[in-house]
């Protein structure tokens, strides 16, 4: 039982707390390990030598039980057998083999859980093997997910200890196939996803094996997708090259250049303000940065500006007043999504901090820019800026300390083994180690208190991990931070932080205290923290510290505030696991800490026994009868989630001299013998348990006796019921009886305490056995349910401590720290660690006087039991029983399950004869992994012998007490344990795994220690937490013994007979009617579903007759349900095309179930099985005496008929009849045993005219269904006219697709008569708008119902997300118009050519232009997109004659409202084709000449806008790279038009000018560099493009002139208010024709602008971007206020523009211009523009520049305007966090000069007084004071030695007239704010009269002054 620890997170195999130590089953009788051979093939060759030594295993295997750990040994000759074996099952040659492989991926994942020591050569074997398998499985995402999956854990864990070479391609090939090009068959979204997730893994395990030469190979594959960025295939191209470009520097060093870091430099340039992007070039360089010092061609120095100009844009933080994130974010297409970035919002900052870690060298300014980022995003770590940002800035510190230490290790071994100095000049110096972890403290510091939890515990981490490297840099940070949460009184919150973080440190703090190190309290490091007021008296030693604390904190265990006890433990926890004895010398201990252990032991355990009497439960428990260690106890806080206590108490007893155990003995004793503590039981047990473990002997006689005799006594004189069968009947079969509430509430609470209490008693419990029988049976024979439950739970927990192991020495001191006398010294389990004979722990094994004793009470409880049980079934109980039968039964069946749960695996396995010697004659193996939990006890025999008794019972149970729940749980759960061997063990490793891997992090000790300067290659832990892990490492290894015996035979393997027993009863329970029985029994047979997979057909037919059977209930249903959608049942169907045919008719006739929870179970399981659906079972033939279904097509047949002859029915089991069709589909090409090609393709051309004809039906979920199908189906486009190259090199390609022509059978459908029209009507259906209104005012389409939603959206789509151009207008892409729509009848087109095009010609005429049909218009353009993009000749024959007239008339014709639809529609018509969409259509030329028609003159502006739309929308998808002399010379003809529209009075013609202005530019002068990279001109006429270049000239000389024009008419030049409203007020000049063009003619421009960056052109424009800076700022606010408006739009998007070096300059001179201007608030747009300008270009900024900036800013401090000297105030404190220190310092000088000189010096009522001199302007004093601010705000959250003398002489401004007061008065309010938390502290930095002053400034005036 594992009643003890029930509630908090199993910490231990079997919670530790559990009732019962579980290891593993028992150790049966060696035998000799044969051959694994098939017997088809002549047995492998004899294994080789393997050397297998245990000084060589692993630390987990060699402290294993004895027993176990001799057998452990074996375990590299097993996995030679294994791999061999798998050789022998794979046969390339015969697909079928490639499924009987997948058995073996259980075996090798257990050889590498189990971490046991295999051969190289054996490894490099089953690479080889497994890679040859994966790449075979090309058609089978199932066979490749679980290899790849394995084969990546297997390349990540040796990848360093194998030989390989690898090829690329393959790995490409297989990801292209499976992602990027359209399949033949149906998989689940759910393999999906897990594929792609595994696949991706092994790429990146397998990059280190590519072979020498493959960087260059890949990088040259996919450089020329990186032409056109605004194509999705530079996205693509990205994502390939990050993935696949390995970086490892062995092989690939001399592919990294200084030229190929600039050209991914500039790459990353191209796609501002792109997180996919980021991510993509972060990861590449993060990899590449990490070997950069041996890439001997790749200087970082030069690079360094940029790459962390990147690095800083990559966190979305607010800067100034702005907003994140990016408003305008590029749409990454699904597929890229899916493979390249499926978890993109941590991985940035990960790549960041490893590239940040591992740039850093001696001598770099790499550290100067990394403190400059952290000036920067330092505020953000502050609680009070939280925000979305946190949590990746949080990983960013985390992966900063992570890669740090990685790489101070990784130098440290390597300097080991390196003698030459020449190769250590990168590593870093102690200088470089300081400087990086005092950078880091700062963000330390800051996220120590955060609100989000996550930055607390990283930051708590991160000073405890930094502070074994610089001790003397990060313990100030840590202890003051103590005394300070100590001291304070409001801010109790910080005290749970700070005790956490000192017991983080404590193995620190104690280490560093030997050293005397000196701590760096005065060296520079109050500039950060200020902890000169504690002195050093308490920094140089460490141990009074640690002394203070342990009494200290012993306040923090208070039952009201539960994460201050839990830290408060956790502290306690981490000081005692670093010492030795406690206790006196005299007495054998280790004095390290001068404390009286005497006396905090008994504080200790007064404040535990105050704790554990006020503790109060959370919840009332429940409960049921079944799996009582589960339900049992209330959850208190100190059992529940990261909880020290029990870990604290055994430690402590533990380590406690002999007096001082007996002292707390004594106590405890005291303590439990006189408390009843129900709502505490757990948590005393748990008490009462550590005695028992520490002194078994001693503790017996004074805690567990007592409770024993007070059991006795209190039973004594109770009625019995004599249930136990030990007799003893002693009341009347009538009488009602029951013992009172405070009897039983006392004698629960004992036998619960007492059965914790024995989990660890072992032999020392046998001279009291006799009084613990009767006290069993006392509590069997009460009549009360809840004593009968504790006395279960007492037989459990007696019985595991008779026959496990379990480690008997866990806590004892292990050795003493080398030099450290009294310190533990800790282990590493990783590296070259050697076992040395005898220090690992010591097992309990259990003697013959326990065995014996164990074997007694299954005789007594167990077998008793059953023939109890058997009796009672068969009606031959004793009439004195009669009437309590239910009570009577009850007790049995606990009886049992105590007595099961008690033995656990250690009684034996079931033998079966048949087992031993299979049908084929192929011996098995006994085991492949060696387990055991305990000696064994009892016999096989016993185990078959419960069996039959509980079927019995099942029977009899069913038919006349089924309606009790509480018997027929009790009744499972003996089934489950009888049946799922070791599935109790494996259950407690799983809960425990999760527990370790939260608090193995806690007491650690990383492998890098300069402190002791002793380093190992992993982390140091305590032994007695290895040893905790050894003891949960072997419950795993209990559970997976024997349990793969029945997995790796054949399909139709013997299971044993028992099984088969307890699998039907358990079935029948879970068909039950109640819920909770159904619920347990379903996942009791799920287990032995999975052990068993060959029993799974023996009850297939009674679960699928629960479905289709009319009488079946509705509970039945649902039971079968919940077992069918099991993982087991789906696997087993995709293996046994019989079940799964049976499986799929009879969800289609289960509609006769007509509940709603029925109906809702059965289509979650057909969508759970649609998901996981891992493609049709090619490699099995349907069986002949099947009655049902006789073959492949009948099956198909069956299931169309029932879409036909079905109108009854459900209409969602319509859609599930049409989605099996689609499951149902068999790849052609494949070597199907189910069919033969033509019959596959006779199917397919079936499916296909079923689904066409479905486009018709009236069932609107089915025509969205029916076109997915049809988009997956018509893939041979036998009408598509190719080009001759491509015919000529694919042409077997072609012939393959043209073979799967689904014509014949279509042309007929499509020759109905009104056909086309039905069609076009049904999908117009589909089309559903909302009122809603967007940007351009049309409606929002909704293409599906959500109610429908449940059963289609889980079919994956079949082809390219679309647009494959970025897209920032949602004009471009439709509001309603859908790709998939259009793709469909461009296929139809394909595929039928004339026929399909005829049949839709007259409904397209009609529905073209139905008036007020929008749904009709819009699927008509549709079908126009799919039709011009098709390539087909008819379309083409087609043209003139009534294709182009069509579109014309529909460009002309159209509302306004349908423009978007119709520019989708002619983008759609011509994007290009291809894989990688670069392939112009036949068409494009032709749609091209017909929208460059100009329309009349006398066009409304709404034609003439929508003609620009639609022209925009085509050249969105012309590329630049593109050599095609039309397609240039028709954007060169079309700027000149553009060009001569720019003043066009309408302003949505002006808006469409601007955006098709923005696409022609962009895409001329990525030509023109291209034809100059290239340095070719096919096809193309240069001189031409150069004249399209030149009207960049023409349109910046015009900006100045048109610029002076409106800042003339509107007054900007003047500054004088009156002047300006004056001037607003005379509009007569206006009225100017020529006024109004230039207006209109800037309205354009800025259009340009805001297209620009919102397309992400902004790059290839920024020559252009950057002149016209100066009219953004200068028109923010003038009186046009549409020109206004769009000039605001410009400015707030240029915000997130970063310059490109050589237009940096520019700008600056562009900012410093406007901020000289005369207009005010020009001035004030600069300055708002400086802030997030010098925050991007932090590290690019000369400084010469800054400096330019600087003293311009610092020049508007005394602006004439007030708001200008507040915005200059505000935007200087931004700047010192990235300036000059001497230019900061310069500053601070210059301002407290200024305002020394504006004060009087003699004071006045201790104030200083303002100067009065005439010749001093306000302005002037008031910039000085904002200077004086701006220094303030500069550090919002430090006190720097200048802050106090510049905020206290800012104070001193306090009675100054306004607006000079006022400034004062807010920041000092800031002021004060930002510093509140840690004022007790800083405050010390500031002398009496400084504090007095800032006092008299923040206090209000006193009334009676």
């Amino acid at each position: 039982l594992k009643q003890a620890k029930e509630g908090r997170r199993a910490r231990r195999a079997g919670e530790r707390a559990s009732l019962i130590r579980s290891l593993s089953s028992p150790i049966p009788i060696p035998i000799p390990i044969p051959h694994l051979c098939s017997p088809l093939l002549p047995p492998p060759p004899p294994l080789e030598a393997h050397s297998l030594s245990p000084f060589t295993m692993h630390i987990y295997n060699a402290w294993l039980p004895p027993p176990v750990a001799e057998r452990a040994a074996l375990e590299g000759e097993a996995f030679a057998q294994c791999v061999r074996q798998l050789q022998q099952d794979w046969r390339p040659e015969q697909p079928s083999s490639r499924s009987a492989t997948i058995k073996w991926i259980c075996v090798i994942n257990n050889f590498l859980k189990a971490k046991s020591n295999l051969a190289t050569m054996d490894i490099e074997l089953l690479v080889k093997t497994v890679l040859d398998l994966i790449f075979c499985s090309d058609d089978n995402f199932y066979i490749q997910a679980r290899w790849s999956s394995m084969l990546a854990r297997i390349l990540k864990k040796y990848g360093k200890k194998i030989k390989l070479t690898i090829r690329w391609q393959p790995f490409y090939d297989l990801l292209r196939k499976a992602y990027f090009k359209r399949r033949q068959g149906f998989e689940g979204l759910a393999l999906k996803q897990f594929r792609v997730d595994c696949f991706i893994s092994l790429i990146r395990s397998s990059r280190r094996f590519f072979l020498p030469g493959s960087a260059a190979e890949i990088w040259s594959e996919f450089r020329s997708a990186l032409d056109d960025l605004s194509h999705n295939s530079s996205l693509m191209a990205a994502g390939y090259i990050s993935l696949f470009l390995p970086t490892n520097s062995e092989r690939h060093c001399e592919f990294y250049t200084s030229e190929w870091l600039e050209d991914c430099l500039q790459l990353w340039d191209g796609v501002p303000n792109c997180k996919y992007w980021d991510l993509q070039w972060g990861s590449l360089l993060g990899r590449c940065m990490k070997h950069c010092a041996s890439m001997l061609f790749l200087d970082m120095e030069p690079f360094l500006p940029r790459l962390f100009s990147h690095f800083l844009c990559s966190f979305e933080v607010p800067v100034g007043k702005g907003s994140v994130p990016y408003p305008y974010q590029r749409e990454i297409p699904r597929e890229a999504m899916l493979v390249f970035a499926p978890g993109w919002s941590q991985s940035v900052a990960k790549d960041i901090a490893k590239a940040i870690v591992f740039v850093l060298k001696p001598g770099s300014s790499a550290q100067k820019y990394f403190e400059t980022m952290i000036n920067l995003l330092e505020q953000y770590y502050h609680p009070s800026n939280g925000g979305p940002w946190t949590s990746t800035l949080e990983s960013f510190l985390r992966n900063l300390v992570l890669f740090f230490l990685r790489r101070l290790a990784q130098e440290q071994r390597k300097r080991v083994k390196v003698q030459g100095t020449a190769e250590l000049d990168h590593f870093l110096g102690i200088a470089e180690r300081k400087a990086f972890i005092k950078t880091l403290m700062r963000l330390i510091e800051r996220g120590q208190y955060s609100k989000n939890a996550a930055l607390c515990r990283t930051a708590a981490m991160a000073s405890a991990r930094l502070s074994f490297i610089e001790p003397s840099l990060v313990l100030p940070l840590v202890i003051s931070r103590f005394y300070t949460a100590l001291d304070s009184i409001t801010a109790t919150h910080q005290l749970e932080a700070a005790v956490t973080t000192v017991a983080l440190a404590v193995r620190c703090l104690l280490l560093a205290s030997f050293k005397e190190l000196p701590m760096e309290s005065q060296v520079k490091t109050d500039e950060l923290y200020n902890y000169d007021s504690y002195g050093e008296e308490f920094l140089t030693n460490c141990k009074d510290v640690l002394v203070f604390t342990m009494f200290s904190t012993l306040q923090g265990m208070d039952a009201n505030d539960p994460p201050k006890t839990l830290a408060t433990l956790q502290l306690f926890c981490s000081i005692i696991s670093n010492l030795g004895k406690l206790g006196d010398k005299d007495d054998g201990a280790t004095v390290v800490l001068s404390i009286d252990w005497s006396q905090w032991l008994d504080d200790f355990l007064a404040r535990l026994f105050a704790l554990l009497v006020h503790l109060e439960p959370s919840s009332q428990p429940v409960e049921t009868g079944v799996n009582n260690d589960f339900y049992l106890y209330s959850k208190t806080f100190l059992v529940q989630g990261e909880s020290f206590f029990l870990y604290l108490l055994e430690l402590l007893f533990g380590r406690l001299t002999r007096p001082l155990f007996q002292q707390a003995l004594k106590k405890v004793g005291s303590f439990i013998c006189g408390n009843v503590l129900p709502g505490a039981v757990a948590e005393v047990g748990l008490l009462c348990s550590a005695l028992v473990y520490a002194s078994s002997q001693e503790a017996v006689t004074q805690l567990i006796v007592p409770l024993i005799n007070s059991v006795l006594s209190s039973l004594q004189d109770a009625l019995s019921t004599g249930f136990s069968g030990s007799g003893g009947l002693s009341m009347s079969t009538k009488s009602k009886f029951h013992l009172s509430p405070a009897l039983e509430t006392s004698v629960v609470y004992q036998l619960n305490v007492l059965s914790i209490g024995l989990m660890y008693v072992g032999s020392s419990i046998i001279l009291y056995k006799d009084p613990l029988i009767k006290a069993i049976a006392a509590a069997f024979d009460a009549p009360s349910s809840k004593v009968n439950e504790a006395g279960a739970r007492v037989l459990s927990s007696l019985l595991g401590s008779m026959v496990f192991y379990f480690p008997l020495d866990q806590y004892k001191l292990h050795t003493s720290y080398p030099g450290f006398d009294g310190v533990e010294d800790w282990m590493s389990t990783k590296g070259d660690y050697i076992v040395d004979e005898g220090t690992g722990p010591v097992w309990h094994t259990p003697n013959q006087d326990e065995i014996a004793y164990a074997n007694e009470l299954l005789e007594l409880h167990l077998l008793g039991a059953l023939r109890d049980l058997r009796r009672f079934c068969q009606d031959s109980w004793p009439l004195e029983f009669s009437g309590r039968e239910k009570e009577q039964l009850r007790v049995v069946l606990l009886r049992i399950a105590a007595s099961l749960r008690g033995v656990r695996s250690c009684l034996p396995d079931f033998e079966d004869s048949e087992l031993a010697t299979s049908g084929n004659g192929m011996p098995v193996w006994s085991s492949y992994i060696a387990g055991a939990v305990g000696v064994s006890v009892g016999s096989a025999e016993l185990r078959k012998h419960a069996a039959e008794t509980l079927h019995i019972a099942s029977e009899y149970l069913l038919e006349k007490w089924a309606d009790d729940s509480a018997l027929l749980l009790l009744l499972g759960l003996n089934m489950n344990l009888i049946g799922n061997y070791g599935s109790v063990e494996y259950g407690e490793w799983s809960n425990g795994k999760q527990a370790w891997q939260a608090d193995s992090e806690i007491l650690v000790e990383p492998p890098i220690n300069f402190i002791t300067n002793h380093h190992s290659f992993g982390k140091r832990r305590p032994k007695w937490m290895i040893i905790e892990m050894v003891y949960l490492h072997n419950s795993w290894r209990a559970s997976q013994f024997r349990y793969n015996w029945y997995r790796l035979e054949a399909e139709d393997s013997i299971v044993p007979y028992h099984i088969t027993l307890l699998t039907g009863d358990l079935l029948k329970l879970s068909l039950h009617n109640y819920a909770a029985v159904r619920s347990f029994a379903g996942a009791s047979i799920k287990k032995i579903f999975k052990r068993f997979p060959s029993s799974i057909k023996n009850f297939m037919g009674s679960l699928l007759n629960c479905l289709h059977d009319p009488g079946a209930p509705q509970h039945s249903a649902l039971g079968a349900c919940a077992v069918l959608t099991s993982r087991p049942v789906l696997q087993y169907l995709a293996k046994d095309l019989n079940a799964l045919a049976s499986f799929l008719l009879s969800m289609l006739n289960s509609s006769h179930h007509e509940s709603v929870k029925a109906q809702t179970a059965i289509n979650e399981m057909f969508i759970l099985f649609n998901v996981q659906y891992g493609g049709f079972p090619i490699d099995y033939t349907f069986k002949k005496d099947y009655a049902n279904v006789k073959s492949y097509m009948d099956l198909v047949s069956q299931i169309k008929d029932f879409c036909a002859n079905s109108p009854n029915v459900h209409w969602r089991y319509n859609l599930m009849a049409q989605g099996m069709l689609l499951l149902l589909l068999v790849t052609p090409s494949s070597k199907a045993s189910c069919c033969s090609l033509d019959e596959a393709l006779q199917v397919r051309e079936s499916i296909a005219g079923n689904f066409l004809q479905n486009l018709k039906s009236d069932l609107p979920p089915l025509r969205p269904l029916s076109v997915v199908a049809l988009l997956l189906l018509l893939q041979a486009s036998p009408y598509k006219i190719r080009d001759s190259n491509q015919e000529g090199l694919k042409l077997d390609m072609l012939q393959k697709k043209q073979a799967l022509s689904l014509e014949n059978s279509l042309i007929p459908i499509l020759q109905e008569q009104e056909f086309g029209s039905m069609v076009l009507h049904g999908i117009s259906l589909d089309h559903n708008y909302i009122e809603e209104q967007t940007r351009s005012g049309q409606g929002r389409a909704i293409p599906q119902r959500v109610s429908d939603v449940g059963l289609t959206a889980w079919f994956p789509s079949f082809w390219h997300d679309w647009p494959r151009t970025r897209t920032w207008d949602p004009v471009m892409k439709g509001d309603a118009f859908s790709p998939k729509f259009a793709k469909l009848f461009k296929r139809l087109v394909q595929e039928c050519g004339p026929e399909a095009f005829n049949s839709f010609q007259s409904p397209l005429e009609e529905a073209a232009f139905s008036s007020g049909e929008r749904a009709k218009h819009c699927t008509a353009v549709e079908v126009m997109a799919g039709f011009l993009h098709s390539d087909v000749d008819c379309v083409l024959k087609a043209w003139d004659g009534w294709m182009r007239p069509l579109l014309q008339r529909a460009i002309i014709q159209s509302s306004m409202e349908s423009t978007s639809e119709l520019a989708a529609s002619i983008r759609f018509a011509v994007t290009g084709k291809g894989e990688t969409g670069r392939i112009p259509p036949l068409m494009r030329p032709l749609v091209l000449d017909c929208l460059a028609e100009k329309v009349p003159p006398s066009a409304s502006s709404g034609m003439v806008a929508r003609r620009f739309t639609l022209l925009a929308a085509a050249i969105a998808e012309l590329l630049p790279a593109s050599r095609l002399k039309s397609e240039i010379s028709f954007q060169v003809s079309l700027l000149k038009e553009v060009l001569s529209c720019m003043s066009h009075a309408a302003p949505q013609v002006r808006e469409s000018v601007g955006t098709i202005l923005c696409i022609i530019a962009s895409n001329l002068h990525q030509s023109f560099s291209l034809m100059h990279l290239r340095k070719d001109s096919v096809n193309v006429d240069i001189d031409e493009l150069q004249a399209g270049l030149e009207w960049k000239a023409v349109l910046m000389n015009n900006i100045n002139d048109a610029l002076i024009k409106i800042r003339n008419i509107d007054g900007i030049d003047s500054d004088d208010s009156s002047q300006s409203m004056m001037t607003r007020s005379n509009t007569s000049d206006l009225g100017n024709h020529e006024v109004q063009d230039t207006v209109k003619w800037m309205e354009t421009v800025f259009y340009f602008i805001i297209a620009a960056m919102k397309s992400g052109r902004s790059m290839l424009l920024m020559e252009i971007i950057v002149k016209l800076l100066q009219p953004v700022l200068s028109l923010q606010d003038i009186s046009h206020k549409d020109l206004s408006s769009l000039a605001r739009s410009a400015f707030h998007l240029l915000k997130w523009q970063s310059f490109l070096d050589q237009y940096l300059s520019k700008a600056v001179a562009g900012l410093l211009y406007a901020m000289n201007n005369s207009n005010w608030r020009t001035r004030i747009a600069a300055l708002s523009f400086l802030q997030p300008f010098i925050y991007r270009h932090s590290f690019t900024l000369t400084s010469s520049d800054l400096v330019s900036l600087w003293d311009q800013v610092e020049k508007l401090l005394s602006d004439t305007q007030v708001e200008v000297r507040e915005m200059a105030s505000f935007t200087l404190a931004g700047m010192m966090k990235v300036s000059d220190i001497k230019l900061t310092e310069n500053f601070r000088g210059r301002v407290l000069g200024s305002a020394a000189s504006f004060l009087d010096l003699s004071r006045r009522k201790n104030r200083r007084k303002v100067s009065t001199q005439e010749n001093v302007s306000p302005s002037a004093i008031h910039g000085t004071v904002l200077g004086l601010a701006a220094c303030t705000l500069s550090v919002p959250y430090d006190v720097p030695r200048w802050l106090p003398n510049i905020i206290t002489t800012l104070a001193c401004f306090k009675y100054a007239l306004p607006p000079i007061r006022t400034t004062v008065t807010k920041t000092v309010a800031e002021f004060r704010r930002t510093h509140a938390d840690m004022w007790t502290l800083q405050k010390n930095s500031f002398t009496e009269e400084q504090l007095e002053v800032l006092t008299d400034t923040t206090s209000s005036a006193s009334y009676f002054a």
